[in-house]
Parts: C-alpha cells; structure tokens; sequence
C-alpha cells in the first residue's frame, strides 16, 4: 500500500479519535447509538485498515497523534 494511502488512514483514525474526545465533552448527551455508528465502529474499521495495511512508522504515528489529543484533552478540561 502506497504512503499517501496509509497517510490517508491515519489521518482518519486520528480524526475519528478527536471526534469521541469532543462527543465526550460535549453538554448534552450524544446518543449511545450514534457514537457506535459514527465514531466507534469507523475507528475499528481505521484499525483493521492499519493493521492489515500499515507499518510500523505509522502506528508511531497514530499512538503520538491519539497521546497529543490526550494531552490537549486534559488540558482543555482540567479543573481549577
């Protein structure tokens, strides 16, 4: 699998990662059914892509991207 193809896959997974941290923060509560169906169920799929397709470089690159989120996560909604 070409680079700008797996590049495309990661890109995805850390989108669909940063869209379960904002459903999480968000004020009114999201539907259980939709973030199955929008945001958990295509992340599993991005992993599959990943792990079928993917090298190591890019693994580094989804486990740095999802620990920068997480780290501006907490940021965001730390508590005084």
């Amino acid at each position: 699998m070409g680079n700008q193809i797996r590049n495309q896959i990661v890109k995805r997974t850390l989108g669909h990662y940063a869209s379960l941290l904002e459903h999480a923060t968000r004020d009114y509560e999201v539907s259980p059914r939709h973030v199955l169906r929008r945001i958990v169920q295509p992340l599993c799929e991005d992993f599959a892509d990943i792990i079928k397709n993917g090298n190591k470089n890019d693994y580094a690159q989804i486990i740095e991207g999802f620990s920068k989120r997480c780290i501006s996560f907490e940021i965001e909604n730390k508590s005084d």
